[in-house]
């Protein structure tokens, strides 16, 4: 197995922290019936090719007495090996954050002369829309909003609902009805303006589930039936789907993996700033409220000066709380300095005297730097309590 973790055999499908995640789900009763199967299934989806599919197959093969006596209180075998189907799913683990995964292929000649000579202007939403279409049918294909819209059955009866029926009035129910009686559903790229879109984005975060369980209904080619569904692991998978895809066509948008606001497009940052942020957001402590408030309102797509100012108070409030700590180790008798800027303009007081004539763009600036210097005190806190 550690041999072609530089394969291709083994680019992932998945973040790498999801492969993680749903071994994990499996590995505590892998004498259970079926648990071979849901493996082979789990690895069907995580991975490009057949190949850790086909090398899972091979432990599984092998003889009953391969499994060692005894187990863990998790009920994994006792010195599993990596000869064992646990102890492959085990190296699976190891090597998770080292797997290739997939990409784009780089432009050929005809697209990178094309940009040379006549640069794209802008982001490219038609683009966008196609990509994100594409992510659908393949998550539909696996059964990924059949929680909310399940199959329908040869077998079943008359009172069945229509996927796409159901599909559309829970969205309706989430965004309203659109002009002229629109259906959502069937989605038809078309019939969309840009907030329709981003609207459907958000909305379909909060609908998918990955099915952990499946059955095959052969009679009349019926097809599989999903079942047990997660959504904490569905919802990893598409917001990395969807912010690759909006990063590759240059719209500067991402769907936020944590905070208040998790799940809904926000303004995205090239650079470690969205690191900063989506680290604050889910640090413990009892002062995660205001800051998860004051990073949801900052990097709301819709954000007025209004609410970069009120991030701003509250970060700043944050701050005011922890002066002591900022005194004594880090700005000694200046710790005031921290506050005054935010004071002498028109930020957390809004007197008369305040200077109000600045650029938002100061805003900006002493946002980032009441959040840099809150994740600054929180390792502070961290490295006095592990003392």
């Amino acid at each position: 197995m550690m041999a072609v973790l530089g394969d291709v055999d083994y680019t992932l499908r998945w973040p790498p922290e999801l492969l993680v995640r749903e071994i994990d789900a499996l590995l505590p009763d892998p004498l259970r019936h079926g648990w071979s199967e849901q493996v082979t299934w789990l690895l069907e989806e995580a991975f490009v090719s057949e190949q850790p599919q086909a090398d899972f197959g091979a432990t599984v093969k092998l003889p009953a007495d391969f499994w060692l006596s005894g187990s863990s209180g998790a009920g994994v075998p006792l010195g599993a090996s990596a000869g064992t189907p646990v102890g492959f799913l085990q190296q699976l683990i190891t090597a998770a954050p080292r797997l290739p995964t997939e990409a784009a292929p780089r432009p050929y000649f005809p697209a990178r002369r094309a940009r040379v000579i006549d640069p794209a202007e802008g982001p490219d939403l038609t683009g966008a829309q196609r990509d994100w279409l594409a992510v659908i049918r393949d998550l539909r294909q696996h059964g990924y909003l059949e929680r909310i819209a399940p199959a329908e059955c040869v077998d079943g009866g008359s009172d069945q609902v229509d996927p796409e029926d159901a599909l559309d009035a829970t969205t309706v129910d989430r965004l309203g009805r659109r002009e002229f009686e629109q259906r959502y559903w069937p989605l038809d790229a078309r019939s969309w303006d840009e907030d329709t879109f981003y609207g459907l984005v958000e909305v379909v975060h909060d609908l998918v589930a990955r099915p952990r369980a499946r059955s095959y209904h052969s009679y009349g080619r019926c097809g599989w039936h999903y079942s047990t569904f997660a959504v904490g692991p569905a919802q990893i998978l598409y917001r990395w789907l969807v912010n690759r895809l909006l990063g590759r066509h240059g719209i500067p948008l991402r769907l936020a993996k944590s905070g208040e606001d998790v799940g809904r497009l926000v303004h995205g940052l090239a650079d470690g700033r969205q690191d900063l942020a989506e680290t604050a957001v889910t640090r413990a402590g009892a002062d995660r409220d205001p800051i998860r408030h004051a990073v949801a309102l900052f990097r709301d797509r819709g954000a007025s000066v209004e609410d970069k100012r009120s991030a701003c108070i509250a970060l700043a409030g944050v701050l005011e709380n922890r002066r002591e700590l900022l005194k004594t180790k880090l700005l000694t008798k200046d710790e005031g300095a921290l506050f005054e800027i935010a004071n002498r303009f028109d930020v957390r007081h809004r007197k008369a005297d305040q200077r109000r004539d600045y650029d938002e763009a100061y805003l900006d600036w002493l946002y980032w730097w009441y959040l840099g210097t809150v994740e600054l005190t929180d390792r502070l806190i961290e490295r006095k309590a592990h003392r």
